[in-house]
């Protein structure tokens, strides 16, 4: 049964993948807390709190593909910059973080 995305507005027939476009700190934030902060599609900075976007792949039997969680994981601002400037080198990390996303639904 497809699904349509709400990314890109197009409908798909592999299982869909889901995330939360924002940690839950942010969601959970003033205006005026998040006014000296900054949040986007895989980044985010509120206060002294840093947060970079990730997707746990769970594997799903018969399906290849498997099923990916979008979620948010706190960063230490010193990680947060070393992943800042080589977000694609696999020389950097592993580093700690705690989960910053509610998965109340799963």
């Amino acid at each position: 049964m497809p699904c349509r995305c709400h990314a890109c507005g197009q409908d798909h027939d592999d299982l869909p993948h889901i995330g939360a476009d924002e940690p839950l700190p942010w969601a959970m934030a003033s205006a005026e807390e998040r006014a000296g902060g900054t949040c986007g599609t895989n980044l985010c900075r509120l206060g002294d709190d840093y947060f970079i976007r990730g997707v746990i792949d769970i594997p799903v039997h018969d399906h290849p593909p498997g099923f990916g969680f979008g979620v948010w994981v706190s960063q230490k601002k010193e990680n947060f910059a070393a992943y800042i400037d080589a977000p694609q080198s696999a020389d950097i990390g592993p580093f700690f973080g705690w989960l910053s996303t509610r998965i109340d639904y799963y």
